[in-house]
């Protein structure tokens, strides 16, 4: 594409809340335009460099972003960074490129839903250190050994000696001892 625009509202004017994702980019141009901000680019490291709200510059790799419109603002997400930044309030959403450009984008539109996670919160239900997991483990690996002889063949071969023996070292190298 050469000096490709886009402006979603003209497209998708129900869309207030939106999220475009721009990823796998082949050729760079010169500039970006998000929010009114010109952001140039530096084709030979494959860099983007812009200020964020609190008028701070940043360089980041152009690789994985999103731009997403949000409560009034725009804010730019590098995804293999994990950083997020507030361009400020929205003044414009329009996004163009200067150049020659290709890459692959997506969008996506905000939508209000409930979420319900269960959080397993251990404490205060039972603590061990390595070594009582260890002992824990070979006393179920004994119970299992006694009940097999009890009420399984009566008897434990050779085979069943190395397979108990090497559970129990194996349990103890995962364990780190």
């Amino acid at each position: 594409m050469i000096d490709p625009s886009i402006n979603v509202g003209n497209y998708f004017p129900n869309y207030d809340e939106y999220r475009l994702n721009f990823y796998s980019f082949a050729i760079l141009g010169d500039s970006i335009t998000i929010n009114g901000q010109t952001c140039p680019v530096n084709k030979e490291n494959g860099t983007i460099t812009f200020r964020n709200a609190a008028d701070f510059e940043f360089t980041k790799t152009l690789a994985n972003i999103y731009l997403t419109f949000q409560d009034g603002h725009t804010y730019l997400t590098f995804v293999n960074d994990s950083s997020v930044y507030d361009l400020g309030e929205t003044v414009n959403s329009t996004v163009s490129f200067s150049g020659m450009w290709y890459f692959t984008t997506g969008l996506y539109k905000a939508v209000d839903g409930i979420e319900t996670f269960w959080n397993l919160d251990l404490d205060g239900m039972f603590h061990a250190t390595a070594g009582e997991c260890l002992i824990i483990f070979i006393c179920i690996i004994g119970l299992g050994t006694i009940v097999y002889t009890v009420w399984g063949r009566g008897k434990l071969g050779s085979y069943d000696w190395i397979v108990i023996i090497f559970s129990i070292f194996l349990g103890s190298c995962l364990l780190g001892f």
